[in-house]
């Protein structure tokens, strides 16, 4: 009987900690990552790409005597 009770406990503790009601959000929140596109200003040109290109250099090898 006392192990029933126990199992329930750890069940309803469970279901509490990792339930659907663990997982709510404020929507106040979701705000937050709106931000930039509140400030962004849409009649800006979109800043151009730059191409950045190098070459790499060949490792000398030393004469082997």
């Amino acid at each position: 009987m006392k192990l029933k009770w126990t199992e329930e406990q750890l069940r309803l503790l469970q279901k509490n900690r990792f339930g659907f009601s663990s997982e709510k959000t404020n929507p106040d929140q979701l705000e937050l990552f709106n931000e930039v596109e509140n400030e962004a200003n849409p009649d800006l040109p979109e800043p151009t790409l730059e191409s950045i290109t190098y070459q790499r250099r060949r490792k000398v090898r030393g004469n082997v005597n």
